[in-house]
């Protein structure tokens, strides 16, 4: 099944199955679009991470994988980027909430939840909305929604 290139430069390419291998490879070949004269040209190009979906959650993970000197292809089925980002919270974007707290995950593994979070709390996803000049307010229960369109999310991740 084809997925559209989320990656900016890639944008409107679609990408295959790699080759259909299995395990774990320090490198993923995938094939390059590009739009020339002659229509879609490809190319091969490597990246040490792929990312599949353009949702929030990969496009975080690819911001950290890209920090780390890591080459990043995001892969996305949807139109655009951050399509669910953009229309949450009424267009709003209901981005985090006050009262996250490891004991109201449910998981296997209870101690997953307290791990993560005291990796990277909301606080610290409030300080680069901050960062970046995203004004927010709270609504009911703690949840924190943009003043201004969900879109300005999207452009920060």
């Amino acid at each position: 099944m084809p997925y559209r290139l989320a990656t900016p430069q890639l944008a409107g390419c679609l990408a295959v199955d790699p080759g259909g291998r299995k395990g774990d490879f320090p490198e993923f070949s995938v094939p390059r679009c590009a739009f020339g004269p002659l229509g879609l040209i490809g190319a091969m190009e490597r990246f040490d991470a792929i990312i599949i979906g353009a949702g929030a959650a990969g496009m975080f993970a690819a911001i950290e994988a890209g920090r780390r000197g890591r080459r990043v292809l995001v892969i996305e089925h949807g139109q655009a980027a951050g399509e669910k980002i953009r229309i949450s919270g009424g267009g709003r974007c209901n981005f985090t909430n006050l009262g996250i707290a490891g004991e109201r995950f449910l998981s296997q593994n209870p101690r997953f939840a307290l791990s993560a979070l005291k990796r990277y709390s909301q606080w610290d996803f409030v300080a680069r909305m901050d960062a970046a000049g995203i004004a927010w307010h709270e609504k009911t229960l703690g949840q924190l929604f943009c003043d201004g369109p969900a879109t300005q999310v999207v452009a920060l991740l």
